[in-house]
């Protein structure tokens, strides 16, 4: 019986193409996520693999930082600012800008305990969009960045009450 094989790859689309080459297909391998954003080509033929690419080993524990556990940043997120930090009930959406450290690009804006779409800008800064006409009532609710299991301290964002919106006569 052939001896399971392994191999990685940086690219989905580079590891899909090496498997019709070399004749593999879901029945005969598999592709799994690898370490760091990578993905693994585990075949049922090492010697198949080992002749194509010419560097393969039979165990996932050989492969130096792979881990079958995804990888939690190192450090949480830091949060040190969101800009607005309020507006008023009933006005249009705004882009409220997370500024801090140890942001990725799967950290997620966690807005009034709800994950949010969040764009990724850079390690310092998310985005997100705040809708002060969702029905909120006056008062603060807690922001948070969130990477996997991370999370940064919550700062407040307030929701103000409409002042002096009435027509004049």
């Amino acid at each position: 019986m052939a001896e399971r094989g392994i191999i990685i790859y940086e690219e989905e689309d580079e590891i899909r193409e090496e498997m019709n080459e070399i004749g593999l297909d879901g029945d005969n391998a598999e592709l799994t996520p690898g370490p760091r954003g990578g993905f693994i080509l585990v075949g049922e033929d090492a010697e198949t693999l080992a002749n194509h690419k010419g560097m393969v080993t039979t165990d996932l524990a050989d492969i130096p930082g792979y881990s079958e556990e995804p990888e939690e940043p190192e450090e949480p997120p830091t949060l040190t600012s969101i800009s607005p930090d309020t507006a008023v009930i009933g006005d249009v959406a705004v882009t409220m800008v997370c500024s801090g450290s140890g942001f990725t690009a799967t950290s997620e804006v966690v807005f009034a305990g709800n994950p949010e779409p969040t764009t990724f800008v850079s390690e310092a800064e998310v985005s997100a969009v705040v809708d002060p006409g969702l029905g909120w009532t006056a008062g603060p609710v807690d922001v948070m960045v969130r990477d996997g299991a991370s999370e940064s301290e919550s700062l407040p964002f307030t929701f103000t009450a409409p002042v002096g919106r009435g027509r004049r006569k």
